[in-house]
Formats: structure tokens, C-alpha cells, sequence
């Protein structure tokens, strides 16, 4: 038997998670419209961060055998 009280709360809820996922889904398709363009600069953006970061490494990689070279030769 249903209370009056018990049918109220369930439709309440639902009518909130209604109105949640219809906010999620709009929210959903208006990100989905700028994502495209939005990761498309951060990824380069991202591969060009990644050069710079290829180009210290070697630098620093070539610093630390020279490093190590003079100290092996001094020994």
C-alpha cells in the first residue's frame, strides 16, 4: 500500500534527476561542439611542449656524458 507521503518523494525525485540529466545533457552537447576545437589546439600545443622537452633532455643528456667523461678522466 502506498502512502501519499511515499508517492510524492518518489515522484520529486524523479522529476530532480530528470532535470539533472537533462542539464548533464546539454551541458554534454555543448562541450562536445567546442571539444573538437578545443583539443585540437591543446594537442598541438601539447606536441610542442613535448619537442621543447625532447630538445632539454638531449641537451642535458649530452651535459651529463660530458660531465661524467671529465670526471672519468680525471680518476
Amino acid at each position: 500500500m502506498w502512502l501519499t507521503g511515499d508517492t510524492k518523494r518518489d515522484s520529486e525525485v524523479t522529476e530532480s534527476s530528470a532535470r539533472r540529466n537533462v542539464s548533464m545533457g546539454m551541458q554534454t552537447s555543448v562541450h562536445e561542439e567546442t571539444n573538437v576545437t578545443d583539443v585540437m589546439a591543446e594537442n598541438q600545443a601539447l606536441k610542442l611542449q613535448l619537442d621543447k622537452l625532447k630538445e632539454m633532455s638531449k641537451k642535458l643528456t649530452e651535459k651529463l656524458m660530458k660531465k661524467d667523461n671529465e670526471l672519468n678522466a680525471d680518476t
